[in-house]
């Protein structure tokens, strides 16, 4: 089970929802009108990767009060919906009043409410 969710945007695959995986995360924040490129920049300085979709649900699943908590963008996992312009992105949580996945325009000012995502695989223990 990949977390619980009070609502999933009608643009989310429900496919997407299967599977856990073990990582090491933190969440990051930044002033606000921070855009998409300059939170990649800054994550990838500090030796944090993007998350895949995979990674946040699992992320959900063991922490579902972050979400709640304030709506965190998901950078690694880009799409498209059809009928729509530009690329959008997962966001776990909305407005903090529910677990919810939502999808968000890619490219825009990000309000300072959001937090980003990034992370590392646990090492394999030998």
């Amino acid at each position: 089970d990949a977390g619980e969710f009070d609502l999933i945007g009608k643009s989310i695959n429900q496919k997407l929802i299967r599977r856990k995986e073990e990582i090491y995360a933190k969440l990051f924040s930044f002033g606000p009108g921070a855009h998409t490129d300059t939170i990649l920049a800054k994550m990838r300085q500090a030796r944090w990767r993007q998350p895949g979709i995979y990674e946040a649900l699992a992320f959900a699943a063991r922490y579902p009060e972050k979400q709640i908590e304030r709506p965190i963008a998901i950078l690694g996992f880009q799409f498209c919906i059809e009928g729509k312009k530009g690329l959008y992105v997962p966001v776990l949580g909305e407005k903090n009043t529910d677990r919810a996945l939502v999808a968000s325009p890619l490219e825009q000012p990000w309000d300072e409410i959001f937090l980003f995502m990034g992370v590392r695989r646990v090492p394999k223990k030998i």
